[in-house]
């Protein structure tokens, strides 16, 4: 989805590809998946909030009626042994596609090693002291923004 987002906003907004991930910074910052709040964002940037409820529509009724149609089919199948095979290899397919994408927006957004240390930093405060996201957050957006600014970043 986040590829077409993306060609949606360069052909229509004519975002290059550092504006998108700038949007997509805005879209995680929000509470929600990341697709539905980008699409809402490029919809408000195209149409204002017209545009924003068509983005979020547009990303979402298709996702709705397709889960309900195959809850259905699935609910139809219930457990024949082509369904568990079909399932564990839709397991494998869907790390695949997480990990490319991850790589993906690693690559673009790639600022240095300090954002890196700033990463496996919030990590560490998050698994060894149970630390809350939000304090977490707040923390990197403060190093981030002193140790990447622009005259840094490169």
């Amino acid at each position: 989805m986040l590829p077409y987002l993306e060609e949606i906003a360069r052909r229509e907004l004519g975002a290059d590809s550092n504006e998108f991930l700038q949007i997509m910074a805005i879209a995680q910052s929000f509470p929600g998946a990341m697709g539905i709040n980008a699409a809402a964002i490029i919809g408000y940037r195209m149409g204002g909030w017209m545009g924003a409820v068509a983005g979020i529509l547009g990303v979402t009724v298709p996702g709705v009626i397709c889960a309900s149609v195959l809850f259905l089919l699935l609910m139809l199948a219930a457990r024949t042994s082509w369904l568990d095979i079909a399932t564990t290899a839709l397991k494998a397919a869907v790390v695949g596609i997480v990990f490319g994408m991850a790589v993906n927006l690693g690559n673009r957004s790639w600022k240095g090693y300090r954002s890196l240390l700033i990463g496996f930093a919030a990590l560490f405060l998050f698994y060894r002291f149970q630390l809350s996201p939000v304090i977490i957050l707040l923390g990197a957006g403060v190093l981030g923004y002193i140790f990447l600014s622009p005259s840094e970043a490169g």
